[in-house]
């Protein structure tokens, strides 16, 4: 058997000097697992709201640019718009809602 700096002995762990600190540290194991979990889960939840009002937005903006004529009624906030600006405004919103998302 080899002796020196890179011997077996001397490159495996050596676990007689571990301190209190340590088996402290284990102690903290299943909170991390939980509050890596429900992180998980409320980023999640954030990215599926996203992703509805993304597609929302985007099934408005295909809806609009396949209408006919000129004018675009949006009911849900009572105007009757040209269409252009009723697809440049959602371009708008799916700007805004990926930065506030």
């Amino acid at each position: 058997m080899r002796s020196g700096p890179l011997s077996s002995a001397a490159l495996a762990p050596s676990f007689s000097g571990m301190s209190k600190g340590a088996e402290a540290a284990d102690e903290w194991q299943p909170f991390r697992i939980q509050w890596r979990y429900a992180r998980f889960q409320s980023i999640g939840r954030a990215q599926g709201r996203y992703l509805l009002l993304m597609v929302v937005t985007a099934g408005f903006a295909v809806a609009a640019q396949w209408t006919a004529g000129d004018r675009l009624a949006v009911p849900f906030i009572g105007l009757d718009v040209p269409r252009q600006l009723a697809v440049a405004g959602t371009v708008t919103v799916i700007s805004l809602l990926t930065l506030g998302f």
